[in-house]
C-alpha cells in the first residue's frame, strides 16, 4: 500500500492545526458549575456513526478499526485495558440520509433511496421497514456485482426484513466486522431512553444560554483560525419529541418554543423529570452526552466531524470534564483488481484522479492533443501560399484572379475536410484512453468524493469478499492516521475464500 498526505486529499491544514494545538488555542478554563467525569467505568475509546443503507460508506468501518487500534495502543502503553466502543447515533431524524445509498449504475454511480418521504421528523430509531422500503430494497439488491454478490444479497436479505428497525438492520449488516474486532456497541436511543443525559439538559434548561455562549465563543475562536464552523450554534442544545416528531426548540424572551408549542422552564422539566427520553441531542451536545456515559478518554472522528467537536473545547473546561483526545480516522482509497489494471493501461497514479472529472478530462485531453502532431493550416499561411499565383495573375492577365482565389477556396474546402477527417479519427483513436479514465475516477473519486465516502460496504464485500475487505482495512489501520492510504488489493494476501 502507498500513502499520500491526507492534507493533499481532502483534510484541511487548519484541522491539523487544532489537532495538534489544542491547548495552545484554548487555553482558558470558563466558569459553568462542574460535572465530574464518571470515573467507576471502563476507560473507552469511541467513535460512533449514523445508520447507513447496506452498512454505510466504507469510512464507517475505517472509523470503527481505527477505534480498535486506538484502544489496543492505549491499553499497551497505559497497561490498562481499554475498550472499543461504536455509538450508533439513532436518534437523528434525517431519514433521506439514513436510507440513501450510491451504487453503480450504467458506467456511473447514482444516489438511490428507500424512503418516500414521509414522517420526516421521526427519529430513525422509531423507524421499521416497511414493504414499500422492502420492495425498493430488493429492487436494489439486483444491482450489486461481483464475485460475492449472491453471498452478500443473501446476507442483506437476512438483515433487512418487513418489520425489522433500520437500526437493527443496520447493525446486522456490519455484525461480523463489530464481533471480529471486539467492539461494543451503543446505542444513542437507549442512552437517550434510560435518562443518562438528564443533567445536561436540566442544566440548558435551568441555565439557557450559558452553554450555547460558550460554544459561540469557542466558535468565534475557530473562525479567527480559519476553521469554518461545522455546526451552527443554536438556542437549545436539544431537541423534544411532540407527537412522536423531533422538533427544535428556540429560545423565546425566557421561553423554549417548537413550531407549534411555547413551554415555560418549569414546563419542561417536567417533561424531563417523567419521560427524559423525550428530549435528544443536537450534533453539538451528543458529545457530551457519550463521554459522560462512556468515560471516553479518546475518540475517532472524520474529517467534518472534528470540525464541530472543536467547537466544544470551552464547554468541556466550562462543565469541568477533560475533552477526550481527539483521533482523525483512517483514510484511504481502494483500488480494486479492475481498477489497477486500467491504471496501468492509462499510465497514471491514483492521485491523478482525486479531483474534479472536468480536471482530469482536460488534463487528458491536453496530453495526448502534445503527442499527437494535428496539422493546422490557418488562413493566413492560406494565403501566403497562394500569393505568388495571385501576383503571375495580375501581371500576366487579371482576369485570372479569379480562377486563383476559385482555386484557393476549393483548396481551403478540402484542406478542411481532411482535418475533420483527422479529427474524427483522432478522437475515435483516444476514446478508449478518455473511456477508460472515466470509469477510473468513477471508481476512485466517484462523484467528485473519495470512494470511502460513496460506495457502501454491501458494494465492497460483493466485489472483494466480506473477509478481504476486513484485511485490507486492518491494514489500513496499522498505518499512520495522517497518511492518505492507497490501498491497492493485488498487493495484500488474503486467504479466506468466500463471504458469507
Amino acid at each position: 500500500m502507498n500513502s499520500i498526505p491526507l492534507t493533499s486529499v481532502y483534510r484541511s491544514a487548519i484541522l491539523n492545526k487544532f489537532i495538534n494545538n489544542r491547548d495552545q488555542l484554548f487555553p482558558t478554563s470558563h466558569g459553568l458549575s462542574p460535572k465530574s467525569r464518571t470515573t467507576d467505568k471502563p476507560s473507552c475509546v469511541v467513535t460512533g456513526q449514523q445508520v447507513g443503507l447496506f452498512g454505510g460508506p466504507l469510512y464507517t468501518l475505517l472509523k470503527i478499526c481505527s477505534a480498535r487500534a486506538a484502544a489496543d495502543e492505549i491499553s499497551r502503553s497505559s497497561g490498562t485495558s481499554t475498550d472499543a466502543v461504536f455509538w450508533l447515533e439513532d436518534n437523528d431524524h434525517d431519514a433521506h440520509e439514513a436510507s440513501s445509498v450510491w451504487l453503480p449504475s450504467q458506467g456511473t454511480v447514482k444516489e438511490f433511496s428507500i424512503w418516500d418521504g414521509s414522517n420526516d421528523r421521526l427519529s430513525v430509531c422509531d423507524r421499521n421497514l416497511s414493504d414499500s422500503e422492502m420492495q425498493r430494497i430488493d429492487e436494489l439488491l439486483t444491482m450489486l456485482d461481483g464475485q460475492f454478490a449472491k453471498d452478500v444479497q443473501q446476507m442483506l436479505n437476512n438483515a433487512y426484513q418487513t418489520g425489522t428497525s433500520w437500526s437493527d438492520a443496520f447493525l446486522r449488516v456490519i455484525t461480523r466486522f463489530l464481533d471480529a474486532w471486539q467492539i461494543k456497541v451503543v446505542r444513542g436511543s437507549d442512552v437517550i431512553a434510560s435518562g443518562s443525559h438528564r443533567w445536561l439538559v436540566e442544566k440548558d434548561i435551568r441555565e439557557p444560554g450559558s452553554i450555547e455562549a460558550l460554544i459561540a465563543t469557542t466558535t468565534e475562536v475557530l473562525e479567527q483560525q480559519g476553521l469554518k464552523a461545522q455546526a451552527a450554534v443554536p438556542d437549545v442544545l436539544f431537541f423534544l419529541k411532540e407527537d412522536n416528531k423531533r422538533q427544535k426548540l428556540s429560545l423565546r424572551q425566557n421561553r423554549f418554543a417548537t413550531s407549534k408549542t411555547t413551554y415555560t422552564a418549569d414546563d419542561l422539566l417536567k417533561i424531563l423529570d417523567t419521560d427524559p427520553g423525550r428530549f435528544s441531542p443536537s450534533v453539538l451536545a451528543r458529545p457530551l452526552v457519550q463521554d459522560v456515559h462512556l468515560n471516553s478518554v479518546a475518540v475517532v472522528l472524520g474529517p467534518a466531524e472534528i470540525g464541530y467537536h472543536a467547537q466544544l473545547v470551552d464547554v468541556y473546561k466550562g462543565l469541568g470534564l477533560r475533552q477526550p483526545n481527539i483521533l482523525c480516522r483512517h483514510s484511504a482509497c481502494i483500488v480494486d483488481a479492475k481498477t489497477k489494471r486500467d491504471l496501468v493501461k492509462i499510465g497514471a497514479d491514483p492521485q491523478f484522479f482525486f479531483r474534479s472529472w472536468d480536471e482530469v478530462e482536460r488534463e487528458i485531453a491536453d496530453a495526448v492533443t502534445r503527442e499527437t502532431d494535428l496539422p493546422n493550416v490557418d488562413d493566413e499561411s492560406l494565403s501566403q501560399f497562394l500569393a505568388p499565383y495571385r501576383t503571375a495573375a495580375q501581371q500576366i492577365d487579371p482576369t485570372l484572379l479569379k480562377s486563383v482565389d476559385a482555386a484557393g477556396a476549393s483548396i481551403r474546402s478540402t484542406i478542411g475536410h481532411v482535418e475533420s477527417k483527422l479529427k474524427s479519427a483522432f478522437k475515435r483513436s483516444h476514446a478508449l484512453k478518455f473511456d477508460r479514465a472515466r470509469t477510473i475516477w468513477t471508481s476512485l473519486y466517484p462523484e467528485g468524493s473519495p470512494n470511502e465516502r460513496i460506495l457502501p460496504l454491501a458494494v465492497w464485500m460483493s466485489r472483494i469478499g466480506f473477509d478481504t475487505l476486513r484485511i485490507i482495512v486492518e491494514k489500513i489501520c496499522d498505518g499512520s492516521r495522517n497518511q492518505y492510504i492507497i490501498a491497492d488489493i493485488s498487493q495484500i494476501e488474503t486467504v479466506e475464500p468466500h463471504a458469507e
